[in-house]
């Protein structure tokens, strides 16, 4: 994945909140799920990413300039085909790629 400033989602540039039960079906060249960066006090829960979106299933960046970042992807979903390389295993609680068949089913509600 390229790692650019110019990427963005729907919340734009950087995500410091949280985004609960939440997904995301985006796409496009230069666009991410939610938003370029997530931000140490960022957290993702019960979400997932459906998204065609270039650059990154969620996001394109992880922490800030200064930090190794501590925003946190926990029961959070993606497709196996998207790219979510950038977020680090040590920020995701129970969360990780799945096919679609699988999003598609009554066992993934």
């Amino acid at each position: 994945m390229n790692v650019g400033q110019g990427y963005k989602g729907p919340l734009g540039s950087n995500m410091s909140g949280a985004i609960i039960n939440c997904y995301t079906d985006i796409s496009g060249t230069g666009t991410c799920g939610f938003a370029r960066r997530l931000t140490d006090a960022g957290i993702v829960s019960n979400s997932y990413s459906v998204s065609e979106g270039k650059a990154g299933a969620f996001f394109n960046q992880y922490g800030t300039n200064d930090t190794a970042g501590e925003g946190q992807l926990i029961n959070t979903y993606w497709l196996e085909t998207l790219d979510n390389s950038v977020i680090p295993e040590r920020a995701l609680v129970n969360s990780y790629s799945e096919t679609k068949d699988y999003m598609k089913s009554f066992r993934f509600l």
